[in-house]
């Protein structure tokens, strides 16, 4: 049981980081301080604030990057060493693409991306 909520508080924190590593690349690119970004958490949450960027392409890999990094990362993990804590890893990493839901954040920012791509020719 306790490699369960490892596995989660795991695959939690590579879902921010996923974020955070997109967030770097991107404000590198852009001529920005490259921590311009802030991590809020608490009991309840675990979020990171940045600030949009004016391309929204940006913005839409920012969104997914949370929720694919980790399926990405416990992929090659079980390709390099499979053990019960990869695969309890790999599967709340794929929980973790709910997150991509619209009603949810991520999903929600994926889906004002997509619009502000349609929008802007």
């Amino acid at each position: 049981m306790i490699e369960f909520f490892l596995a989660v508080f795991l695959t939690v924190t590579l879902h921010e980081l996923g974020h955070i590593f997109s967030i770097i690349i991107f404000n590198y690119t852009e001529g920005r301080d490259l921590f311009n970004f802030k991590v809020e958490f608490n009991f309840k949450y675990f979020y990171v604030v940045n600030e949009k960027y004016s391309n929204p392409i940006k913005n839409l890999i920012v969104s997914l990057s949370g929720s694919l990094f980790p399926v990405l990362l416990s992929i090659l993990l079980i390709n390099v060493m499979n053990s019960n804590f990869v695969n309890i890893v790999f599967l709340t990493s794929l929980f973790n693409l709910l997150f991509l839901h619209p009603r949810l954040p991520d999903g929600q920012n994926i889906l004002n991306s997509l619009e502000e791509m349609r929008r802007t020719p």
